[in-house]
């Protein structure tokens, strides 16, 4: 498929009942024409839908009904919290901790087949996946992972020796410009071998059109869903309420202007190559980007 595709549309989904609803229908449509051109195989689907098979990014409270594919760079540390305060309420005042996260992981993991079965079937179950724009989340990853002097910057250009090939000083907090890193993920992505976690496409990690999700939950609107999140979950707040996708003052406050202000200078055919790479990203979930004007779309 191209990212040229008309398939990468604007969502134009208004009130929160409203945006679901389109989620979950244009994720059900894009799923099923992936299906017609074989994109993958229909016995797998099945295979996925009948019975429960793990994944490492699932978290759940099966008193709750819920289940979550959590995603890095996608509020994951909120969507911990608030499942660690779920199960265990007098931990709502408490950081969280990698402990925290292991032990969220680790619900799933044990959990038996049958009640896997069960939960991947339950009408009433909440099957979440909560995304955010491809692009987004890659300005949001290259922030964090490639900060200069950090071990975690250190791990990335050790693991992945193509990447030293982009470090420059020319960005004094970060070992590479985001143009350079965006060069990187242009020539080397299209093998998920150079890949870190963070940097993976979201539907490879989630396997959206394989997993039996209902809800799509968007990190650019929890704040307007979170009347409509907190109702189908039964809590009483989201831990990230009054949080908005700002993280750099000094670049724009939403974002839109966020996402334009680093692609400003990236090459029209790095942008077409990355729109390739993450083009399932954009599809199932309703997200587009126009090359010539560098609008982020399908946002809300």
């Amino acid at each position: 498929m191209s990212a040229n595709s008309s398939i990468l549309a604007r969502s134009n989904g208004t009130k929160a009942d409203e945006r679901f609803s389109q989620r979950k229908k244009r994720l059900d449509e894009v799923c099923e024409i992936g299906l017609k051109n074989a994109e993958w195989s229909l016995a797998e689907v099945e295979r996925y839908r009948s019975t429960w098979i793990r994944n490492d990014n699932f978290v759940l409270t099966l008193e709750k009904n819920f289940l979550l594919c959590v995603l890095p760079k996608c509020s994951s540390t909120s969507w911990h919290k608030l499942v660690r305060d779920m199960r265990d309420p007098a931990s709502a005042n408490r950081r969280m901790g990698w402990q925290d996260r292991q032990k969220n992981y680790q619900m799933s993991q044990d959990l038996s087949l049958e009640t896997g079965k069960q939960l991947l079937n339950n009408k009433d179950a909440v099957r979440a996946i909560a995304v955010r724009h491809p692009f987004g989340k890659l300005i949001s990853g290259w922030n964090q992972k490639l900060t200069r002097g950090t071990p975690y910057a250190g791990f990335l250009l050790e693991g992945y020796p193509h990447m030293q090939e982009f470090t420059s000083d020319r960005d004094e907090k970060h070992v590479m410009t985001f143009v350079d890193f965006a060069n990187y993920l242009a020539a080397y992505g299209d093998n998920y071998d150079n890949l870190d976690y963070h940097f993976l496409p979201m539907t490879d990690l989630c396997k959206p059109c394989f997993y039996p999700f209902n809800v799509v939950i968007k990190q650019e609107t929890t704040t307007l869903d979170s009347k409509w999140v907190m109702d189908k979950l039964g809590v009483a707040e989201l831990p990230w309420v009054g949080k908005g996708p700002q993280y750099d003052a000094t670049k724009a406050k939403d974002s839109i202007d966020i996402i334009r202000s680093y692609f400003k200078d990236v090459k029209k055919e790095t942008i077409l190559k990355l729109m390739d790479i993450y083009f399932f990203d954009f599809a199932l979930f309703g997200y587009g980007f126009d090359p010539d004007t560098l609008e982020a779309l399908g946002l809300y």
